[in-house]
């Protein structure tokens, strides 16, 4: 997962599995920025569905799939993505984690299922 938030974040140009990585990290972001901003998370779940890292990172401000589920309130996809190894302690440029997100909007359940 390290070397995959490497490649996604420094946006290399390389084939996996005959997909260009640039092209894989532009869907992923964008999927991304479609939860936390519309709260669309079908995008998301195809990609992680197809094999993307579910640690994958935005490379504009660090955010991954966990934050923008707790951002949202959606603890069945907060569950899903902890399950599949997501890191709750990941965080972006400014510091924020996925626990940051569900404390500032009062998703308190989701606070403590990131926090245990």
């Amino acid at each position: 997962d390290d070397c995959s938030r490497l490649i996604f974040c420094k946006g290399a140009e390389k084939m996996v599995t005959g997909v260009a990585i640039g092209r894989l990290h532009e869907r992923m972001d964008h999927a991304i920025w479609l939860a936390f901003r519309q709260k669309d998370f079908d995008p998301l779940l195809a990609l992680l569905d197809s094999g993307v890292s579910v640690n994958f990172c935005r490379s504009s401000k660090g955010e991954t799939a966990l934050m923008a589920a707790a951002y949202a309130g959606r603890m069945d996809v907060c569950q899903r993505l902890l399950e599949q190894g997501a890191n709750p302690e990941a965080k972006t440029d400014d510091g924020m984690t996925a626990w940051t997100f569900a404390s500032r909007f009062s998703h308190n359940a989701i606070a403590s299922l990131i926090q245990d």
